[in-house]
């Protein structure tokens, strides 16, 4: 299922230059909000921008986690 306002984990990933695993422990944690569509996780596109505007200068792993 694709909606244009959606990203999957895995485009979130790239977008965020995180691994797949990180981005789903991030979800996992509640650091980064995503809904469930069936057995896949999606992020909203605004989102993923907030997201990424807050850690933008702490792109090192050792920041978020």
């Amino acid at each position: 299922m694709k909606t244009p306002d959606l990203v999957c984990t895995a485009d979130a990933a790239k977008k965020l230059g995180y691994t797949l695993q990180h981005t789903r422990l991030l979800i996992r944690q509640g650091r980064l909000n995503a809904m469930k569509i069936g057995r896949d996780w999606v992020i909203d596109k605004r989102t993923l921008s907030a997201f990424s505007e807050r850690y933008r200068g702490n792109k090192t792993r050792g920041s978020i986690v």
